[in-house]
Parts: C-alpha cells; structure tokens; sequence
C-alpha cells in the first residue's frame, strides 16, 4: 500500500489541451527519468516540480529520495539533496511546500544526508536539511501526509503512534517541528492510522484513514476538523465506510471525492466500492453513481478545472470496464471515455498532480503507459485536447467603418487557466499580423462572443483580417478567412426621400468614395422638401399645384389663383351670429374647394368648405362682439392653391355696444322690482351657452359680496340668488355672454331697484298700552326685522332687533321711553346675513296715561313737499322744504344704523347738508308742526 494523495478540485470551465490521455512525448525527451519507483510529487510556484519516492538516481544523476526538474522534464541541478536517504530500506512517501519555499518530507528513514531526522524533515529550498526544524526523535513510524495551514502551522499523519516521545496519530507542528499542544487539546484524536489530510482555504482540516474514532466517538474512517484540532460538528458522523479511507479531494462546492478499501458508504444498503462523493455535511451524494465501483483500492483523486476527476490506484477494472489502474471519470461517476487511456500503467499509481498547462504529472511504480515505456515511474499525460481558437461569425456584415461595433464569436478549444486573457488582434489593410492592433479582450478561461470597435482612425482598406490569441495557455488562433473592407469617412446630406439632394448641414459618414453616398444620403444639397421626391432643385414648376417643384423660391410661378368675400361683408359687422358670409366665385377655374382662415389675435382656425359661403359658429371658437380677419385659399382642381387671398374684417353683432343686446332688457332699466324675487332677465341670443350677471351694490357698496357674479345657462336671474341681497337697495347690473370659449366682456349697464323697506302699519297713529304690537309688514326672505326707534323731543334713540316684524313698547328702554311721547320709528330688514338700508321713519306717539285700546289714526298731515338735490351726491346736497302754511322747519339726518349725524332747525326752509359725511346711504327726516316726511339720500 501507498500513499493517498489530495487536489482541490477548481470548477473552472476549460475546453482542452492535447489529445485527452495520450502521453506528452515532448516531456524528458530522451532521458531515464528516475530508476525506481515515485510516490509522490509537489509543484512550486515556478512551474519547477519536487518528485519523491524510492529511487536514487534521476536521469542517471544521483537523487537518493528526492529531486526537482525543470518544466520539460531535464532535472534541476540548484537542488542538491547530498546522499540523501537510504533508498535500500527508505523511502519518502508524503511531501509539502511551504509557503517560504522550503520542502517538508515525510515517510520512512532515520536520516538526510548525514543529519539525523526520523520519518521527518524540512529542506530548504536548494536541497539542504534545515536545521531550524528539529523534530527530535521525531514519528515512531511513517508519515503518509502532510498539510501545512494558512498560519504556517503543519499537520502530520501516518502510521506512527507517538512523535518525540509523545503518544497520538495526528500531530500539528510549530514551525520549527516542536508539537503545538493547542491543536485538539485534551483529546487523544483518532484510534488508528491517519493516511490523508487536507486544509480547507478557512484552515478546517480533513483527515482520513484506519481509524473508527476521535477523542473516543464515532468517527469511521473520514473526519472534517475544526481549525483548532476539535471536531467540526456540521459534519455528521453516521455509520460512514466501512472501511479506510486512503484517498480524498475537496470541490469548491464543498462536496468530497473520496476512494479506499470500503465497499459501502452508511451501510450495506449503500454500496460504494472503493470510490464515492459526500456532501459538505458528510452524507452521501445519491448524485454520484460508481456502479460496480472499483476492484481494489484508489490511491489519488484529482479533479479536473472542468469538474472533471482523474483517478489512479491499484485497481484494473471500474464498473467492469478494463481502466488498469488509471482513468478518468465524468462529474457524475460515470467513465469518462474520451480520456483513452489505452492498456493503462503496469504499476501502481501513487499520486497525480493537475499542471498548469492543463496536463498531469503521474507517480508510479510503472515502467509502461499504454505500451510506451519513455517515461518509467513518473509520467506526464495529457489532460486536454490541443488549444485552438477559430472565428465562426462576425455579428456584422461588412463593409465597415471606423469605430464600427460588433460581436467576434468564437470557439475556443483546449485550456485555459483564469488568468488568461483573450485578445481579438486586427491587421494591417494587406491582411498581415506582423504588428497587429489590439480592439477587444476577454479575461477568463472561457470565450464564446467578444465584442469589439474598430478604431475610429485607420487607413481605409479591404483586405483586413480578425483573429483571437490567448495569454495562458498562450494561443495563437487562426484568422476569420475572408478579407474585411473598412471605409473611408466622407460628407453627406441627409436625404430622406431619395431624389438625389439632400438637405441641412453636412454629416460625415463612412462610404466607398465621396461620389457614393450611402443610402439615405446624398452628395447634393437644396432639396426644399425632403419628404417629397418629386420635389427637388432639378424638378419641373408645375402650375397652380401650391407646391414650389424646383425649389427656386417661387411657388407656382407658371400659374396660382386666389379670391375674397363679397364686398357686402369685408368690413361688415353682421346682424346675426349665423349671417351667411359669401365668397366672390372665380370663373375660368375648376374650384373644388375653400379654405377659410379665420383669425382674431394670436388665434387662427381653418375650415374647409366645397360652397363659397360660411358662418362664423361653423368655426369651433367665436364670440359675440368680435371682430375677425377672414382670409380664403381656393383648391382648383382637387390641389390647394398655395396663395391666399386678400383679407377681410367681419364682425360679429355688437351685443355690448349701447343698446346692444348684452344687457338687461330696457323695460327693467330704472325700475323698482315688484317683489324681491322678480325674474331680471337679457335677450336670449341665439349660440349662447351661458350668460354672466355682474351685480353691484350701488346702496352700500362696501363690505363682502358688494360686487357679485353669477353664471346661468338661462338668461335670467334672481336677487334671491346672490350670496347678498337687500330690500331697499339700488343695482348695477352688467351682462356678458359666452359662445364656445370664456365669457366676453360685459355690455352697457343697467340700474334697478330691490322693492323698498316698509314702514310700520301704525304710522301717525296712537299706540294703546305697551302691551300693543307696533308692526311692519312682513317680507319674503326676511329673517329678522330692526325697529329704530327716536324720540322727537331730545333724538334718543334705541334699536329692536325681532325675527317677527313687530315690537311692543314694552320693550323699549326706560331711559328713553315718554309716556305719550312722539317717536320717529324706522325698519331696517335681515336677508341674507346682512342688513338692508333703513326704510322711511314714521311719526307714531307712544302709550300715555290716557291711552286706551288701539292706537289712534292721526289726523291729515300739512301739506308738506321736500326734494334733495343732487342725490346722489359726492360732496353735499341741498334740502328744499315746501309747506303750505310757512312755519318753523326742524331737519335730523340719520345713517343706516339710526346714529343721529346732522340736525337743524330754522324758518327758512333751504338747508345745505351732508358735508364730510362718509360714502353711504342716509335717512333725512323733516318735521313741521305736527307733519312729518323723510327722504333717503346716497352719498358716492
């Protein structure tokens, strides 16, 4: 038996090398190789290869245990191991490199050249004993495995039971060979022999071999460690094989490959014999199908870049077939048969090793490889077909221009390693690669599509080549096989329609010549319309088509016609909004149509017509009062001419002139509404859709809603439909309309009056006892009536606020009420949540101690006539007081709420009022004797 040996496996995509099996003739060309059989075997860094095993010469040049070669082969002389062991009874099984470069050797002697060293020694890195490493007595037995941890610690295995005196079968190693008894501290570690480890890149360590136990549990043959030494629980230990393990490779999926002498894995339901895959948690990988499995034991396992396993051992058959002790399978168990293997080796084979150029470096105790005996003990066979690259398509035809994008597919055969970069490479114009310019790469092993751009500066040419060339392993590919054509740039005109001129500023392209334009494009310029290829600088002028053919700057030239409306309507303003407005007809001509262009500021709408006449609503926005400019262009003959006509001005009726028809109707102008809810109504115009009343207070034109508008689809309304509205109160009221756009302006005004406020029903007369009601008449929308209420003899004066429209002296206060007293009682109503101007006061004498029943009706006043002038008024008016009999004349103006702000009294009967008295509505109340008249006035 020998020893196992461990290959990470990198599932990185390859395609091939050589010829998948066959041995690499051009390896030691012509030399012996060793002379005795190689166990084992270690790369370095740059690509020189350790060997070991039982030989002593290499090449015929004495090696006693140990050698290194170069890449092809030929040995190394800088590494010189003296005499180094005993190889009639020695051997070196197990090998390491540390990270230094010093080599770590294991298996079974007593010493190296000259020093001391029992189953375990470091060299460095010229062949010497280091003698920093001193592993005193060192492993009592052989040492089958080495791995060394990221921390530069080394972990040992092997048939030994104790290492310098001190008992266990897996040891980990200080750097300079004393035991780290921090490694699984306090656990005795495995029963039995340790055949194979490895270090896993987070320093866990696989362990396999003879044993059945670990620090006294279950642990049948295969084991994962924790970095520490202590067992790593995620991975189970249930059963496992049933016997040794001797041979294991990790994936980068975490699954293991593993092969020894068991025959079943987790029990005689599950036969794996000598070869199975687990799972990263240690349970079987049902995946991975072995069949008849092996006939003896594995002793390497390695895997592939492309995932797939090289296998080497003591066996003959796999699954029945004949693979004498060498072959390779698929990633699913299976055999892989494009890796010939032919006869296989005559020896045992003891360890591979995958190369970086994608071939395998064999130890064995063969002296023939499928019938080829060159390279005996230790072999180099191919693992991949030969490297090969070829261009299948272009993702672009040609020809191309400079800075032209496209995908370069390709094959790429044989491997490559992740390091590699693909490079498409360009010739010069005669097709040579002399000196090549690199357009695209590609890093990675793997390359099926590159995409590339040429350059935006070359030389114009048509025998242009492509080819792809790799980095590692380098490959020189062959070239697309069809010379490319690369164009020149050149200036164009955009030519949309394909007459042969174009049009716009000149646009540098790519093309054969400057006399070729591509398509699309052309070398002349002036096309005066792009979209038509019937028009262009060399074109025919065709008559009254409107269109300019020759591009010359003159629309039919050899002949247009054009016409206007009717003299009766150019200036006319017409009497109603669907008047028919002619057109003047042109003899000579087949005119198949009109356009009329109909235009009022930045507005401008178009309709088409086949009579020669129209009306302004057949456009899709006009208004009343408008004045538009109308324009006609003719179609003779199915084509539109291209002139238009002379314009005209036509106006709409003129609703909002004096007079017009936007605004109230005159009978209301003036008046004063019978009742508060009289419909105040327009003319209904015909094509209005909706009418807008402007309403202003004139009475009390402050406070909110003092100006108000309301739109109607009718054209009516009502006071009652303001958000204010009073009794006793003058309007303005202003009218606009609406067609099909927004409301115009408004017409001329008109003045009316709401119907006035009342005065008491008891006016003049006696009231009985201060129980009796004193009433006003009640008013439709009214929801409260004011009572002022004045005392003639001193103007005191109180207001009554009642949602009936009637008061009792009873409620009016002691401090101004006289029994039998004259009072002046004024009404002021509530609509709407304001109050309305007060009415005219009236003269009523108060409850008295001779008072009895109902107030008692005055007798007939004095004739007595009194007019304000003007009224209303800015600065001030005059009061003329005209009586029958000439007598002393008393004067008191209140305002809206009763405040007393003027007062006289004087036989003349001309008074001058009103002076600084604030813009409103006022209450002048003249007595004589025992008459009483009053009068409002305005204040603007």
């Amino acid at each position: 038996m020998r020893k196992i040996t461990l290959l990470f496996c990198f599932l990185l995509a390859a395609t091939a090398w050589a010829q998948p099996g066959a041995i690499d003739t051009s390896f030691n060309t012509g030399n012996s190789g060793p002379d005795l059989v190689t166990y084992t075997s270690v790369n370095q860094p740059d690509g020189k290869i350790l060997i070991a095993g039982a030989f002593d010469n290499y090449n015929g040049t004495t090696r006693a245990g140990i050698a290194r070669i170069n890449p092809d082969g030929t040995l190394d002389p800088t590494f010189d191991p003296g005499a180094g062991i005993a190889i009639s009874t020695e051997y070196i099984y197990s090998m390491a490199l540390q990270a230094d470069g010093k080599v770590l050797i294991g298996g079974t002697f007593t010493s190296f050249n000259g020093v001391a060293r029992t189953n375990l020694a470091r060299l460095n890195a010229d062949g010497s004993v280091d003698t920093d490493f001193n592993p005193g007595t060192g492993p009592n037995n052989e040492v089958t495995t080495i791995s060394v941890q990221s921390t530069g610690k080394i972990i040992i295995g092997g048939l030994y039971t104790q290492y310098n005196g001190t008992s266990g079968r897996l040891f980990r190693l200080h750097a300079d060979g004393t035991i780290d008894t921090s490694f699984n501290a306090g656990g005795v570690g495995p029963n039995f022999y340790v055949w194979t480890s490895s270090v896993l890149p987070d320093d866990k360590i696989y362990i396999g071999g003879g044993f059945s136990m670990f620090n006294g549990t279950n642990a049948n043959h295969l084991i994962r460690l924790n970095a520490d030494g202590t067992r790593d629980a995620t991975f189970t230990n249930v059963r496992y094989t049933n016997n040794a393990v001797l041979a294991h490779a990790v994936q980068p999926d975490g699954k293991i490959v593993i092969g020894g002498y068991f025959t079943n894995y987790g029990g005689v339901g599950f036969p794996r014999n000598r070869l199975a895959r687990i799972n990263a948690n240690g349970t079987l990988d049902a995946t991975f199908t072995v069949g008849s499995g092996l006939n003896d034991y594995p002793l390497t396992l390695v895997c592939q870049p492309n995932g797939k396993i090289l296998a080497g051992g003591a066996f003959t058959t796999y699954n029945g077939a004949t693979v004498n002790r060498f072959f390779r399978l698929n990633t699913d168990g299976s055999h892989d048969l494009t890796f010939d293997s032919g006869t296989g080796m005559n020896g045992i084979v003891y360890k591979a090793n995958f190369q970086p150029d994608g071939k395998f470096l064999v130890a064995s105790e063969a002296t023939n490889y499928n019938d080829n005996t060159t390279q005996p003990n230790f072999s180099k066979i191919n693992a991949y077909a030969p490297n090969s690259i070829a261009i299948t398509a272009l993702g672009a035809e040609g020809p191309y221009c400079p800075g032209a994008a496209f995908d370069v597919d390709l094959t790429a055969e044989g491997y490559y390693t992740d390091s590699n970069v693909f490079t498409v490479q360009l010739s010069d114009a005669s097709g040579s690669f002399d000196d090549p310019s690199a357009i695209a790469t590609l890093n990675g092993a793997i390359a099926e599509s590159i995409p590339v751009t040429l350059p935006l500066v070359i030389t114009p040419g048509s025998g242009y080549r492509l080819r792809v060339v790799a980095s590692d392993l380098e490959t020189i590919g062959t070239d697309n096989g069809a010379d490319l054509t690369i164009q020149g740039e050149h200036l164009f005109y955009a030519d949309a329609d394909g007459d042969g001129y174009g049009v716009g500023a000149q646009v540098s392209l790519c093309a054969e010549s400057a006399e070729e334009a591509p398509e699309g494009f052309a070398v002349l310029d002036g096309d005066c319309n792009d979209d038509d290829a019937t028009v262009h600088p060399n074109a025919t002028e065709i008559p009254y088509n409107a269109i300019d053919d020759d591009c010359d700057g003159t629309t039919d030239e050899t002949g247009t016609v054009t016409t206007t409306l009717l003299p009766a309507f150019c200036g006319a303003t017409l009497a109603s909004i669907n008047t028919l407005v002619g057109i003047q007809t042109v003899g000579g001509h087949a005119i198949t149509g009109y356009r009329i262009r109909l235009t009022k500021d930045a507005e401008v709408q178009t309709i088409e017509r086949n009579v020669p006449h129209f009306t302004i609503p057949q456009f899709p926005s006009h208004d009343y009062a408008s004045t538009y400019t109308v324009e006609i262009q003719l179609q003779r003959a199915g084509i539109w001419q291209v002139g238009w006509g002379s314009p005209c001005l036509v106006s709409t009726p003129a609703i909002l002139s004096e007079g017009g028809a936007a605004a109230v109707n005159p009978s209301q102008c003036g008046i004063t509404l019978a009742r508060i809810n009289t419909l105040i109504a327009t003319t209904s115009l015909q094509g209005v859709t909706g009418y807008r009343f402007r309403v202003s207070d004139l009475t009390n034109p402050s406070g909110a809603n003092a100006v108000q508008t309301i739109d109607r689809v009718q054209n009516w309304f009502s006071l009652q439909m303001l958000a204010r509205y009073h009794y006793g109160t003058t309007y303005r009221i202003e009218v606009a309309v609406k067609t099909t756009g927004d409301f115009g302006l408004f017409g001329a005004p008109c003045e009316l009056s709401s119907p006035a406020v009342p005065s008491i029903n008891n006016c003049g007369g006696t009231v009985s006892g201060l129980g009796s009601l004193v009433s006003t008449t009640s008013m439709s929308g009214v929801t409260q009536y004011r009572f002022l209420v004045v005392r003639e003899a001193d103007n005191a004066s109180a207001t009554i606020d009642r949602n009936t429209p009637y008061f009792t002296f009873a409620a009016v206060p002691s401090e101004i009420f006289t029994p039998a007293g004259s009072y002046t009682i004024s009404v002021a109503l509530l609509t709407t949540g304001t109050w309305s101007p007060m009415g005219s006061g009236c003269s009523i004498t108060a409850p008295g101690a001779l008072a009895k029943g109902i107030a008692s009706t005055a007798e007939a006043d004095t004739a007595i006539r009194i007019t304000a002038s003007p009224n209303p008024f800015t600065e001030h008016f005059v009061l003329d007081v005209v009586s029958d009999t000439p007598q002393t004349t008393e004067i008191k103006v209140y305002d809206m709420l009763g405040r007393l702000l003027e007062s006289a009294t004087q036989r003349d009967a001309h008074f001058e009022l009103g002076r600084s008295y604030p813009t409103g509505v006022y209450n002048v109340v003249v007595k004589q004797a025992d008459a009483i008249r009053t009068l409002r006035v305005v204040k603007r």
